[in-house]
This record gives C-alpha cells, sequence and structure tokens, in this order.
C-alpha cells in the first residue's frame, strides 16, 4: 500500500480528519479495554452526534440490544 500525496487541502477538512481519527482512537481503546465510557466518549467525541444529552442512555441501548456482540463492554 502506497499512500497518494495531498499537499493542499482546506484546514477545515484537515480538523475533520483528525477529529475521526481521535474517534476511531478512542473507539479502538474502548474495544480493547472493554470500557462503554470510553464508547460513551467516542460517540460524543463525534463530529456527527449534536445532541450529547441521552448518549450514555443510547449506548446503554445499544450493549444491551446486541449483548450478544457487545456483552463485554462494562
Amino acid at each position: 500500500v502506497h499512500g497518494i500525496a495531498f499537499d493542499e487541502y482546506p484546514k477545515g477538512f484537515g480538523a475533520l480528519i483528525r477529529n475521526y481519527a481521535g474517534v476511531y482512537d478512542i473507539t479502538a481503546d474502548a474495544v480493547l479495554q472493554g470500557s462503554r465510557d470510553l464508547v460513551i466518549q467516542a460517540v460524543m467525541a463525534s463530529p456527527t452526534v449534536g445532541e450529547v444529552r441521552r448518549v450514555p442512555e443510547m449506548v446503554d441501548v445499544v450493549i444491551s440490544d446486541q449483548a450478544r456482540w457487545l456483552d463485554y463492554l462494562k
């Protein structure tokens, strides 16, 4: 695999990419550590989430509904 040079791009695009990289980093840590709290942080850090007040509740619902695969998140 070889990268492609992308020398000039808008600052906003770079900021968005850095933000997503941070979300993915937190998500990977959540998986590796089995941490519900890190899942919540990752969701809250996502630029696609506008309302964060109910994120913990949403995460709990998803973990419960997908317990077969996500019950390791504590």
